[in-house]
């Protein structure tokens, strides 16, 4: 591992195959994390060793719409954000192709490239996208756990089954049932799974050619006249 004046204070993330861990310096790259307790240490290239300081999760979003986790080790003292390459392989499911101008990261299996990166003052740079919370257009969401087991939750994430169907999947799964005060209609079910609505039934009748009826658009009954034709219900 090199640490050069080139790259302090760098947020970028660059390729290594001389670590065995992803290393971090920010402990904000890392998403989840717990502090590290044990005596081992990062031992670099002159041989000294750096005090970890966290262990934890880490999300590497690149420019392709991809997004890599994995696991980070947050040492203060080092300047630049390292990825292991051996661990980038097995973590993703995918390899490196290295050339003198640039690489590429393929899929293991079909081989298709995902993204290409160029060196930058000898390294390797990841193509990095921002970071969500710093786009402009970034978002946000809750969730109420207020409702967390409910039979309506269930209903509705499974697909909105039977009723039934929900609570056989559920004692298979053996995932607890927290049953709804309110037993209401679920107003989805009755909105997508509705055929047709009822029609009244109309008595005009045409008396001259191209005479307005009323014909139901619902489709075919089953009559057929000696041409083949269906005719609508009216």
């Amino acid at each position: 591992m090199t640490a050069t004046s080139t790259t302090m204070g760098d947020t970028s993330w660059f390729l290594d195959i001389g670590v065995v861990h992803h290393l971090t310096s920010d402990l904000n790259n890392l998403t989840i994390h717990n502090p590290f307790t044990g005596g081992d240490k990062v031992i670099v290239g002159d041989g000294k060793g750096l005090s970890i300081a966290n262990i934890g999760k880490f999300l590497l979003p690149l420019q392709v719409v991809l997004l890599f986790s994995m696991m980070s080790i947050h040492v203060l003292s080092i300047t630049t954000n390292l990825v292991s390459v051996q661990r980038f392989y097995s973590n993703n499911g995918t390899f490196i192709e290295f050339h003198p101008s640039h690489f590429v990261v393929k899929d293991q299996k079909t081989r298709l490239a995902l993204l290409q990166g160029k060196i930058e003052k000898s390294l390797y740079k990841l193509p990095t996208a921002p970071r969500v919370f710093d786009h402009p257009l970034a978002f946000y969401f809750t969730c109420s756990t207020s409702d967390a087991g409910s039979l309506r939750l269930r209903h509705n994430r499974l697909g909105h089954p039977f009723v039934d169907v929900v609570s056989k999947i559920l004692f298979l799964c053996k995932i607890p049932l927290k049953h709804d005060n309110n037993n209401s209609v679920c107003e989805s079910c009755q909105l997508a799974k509705s055929h047709h609505l009822p029609f009244e039934r109309f008595t005009s009748r045409a008396i001259k050619p191209f005479g307005l009826i009323h014909v139901d658009l619902w489709g075919a009954t089953p009559i057929v006249l000696s041409m083949v034709l269906d005719i609508f219900s009216c």
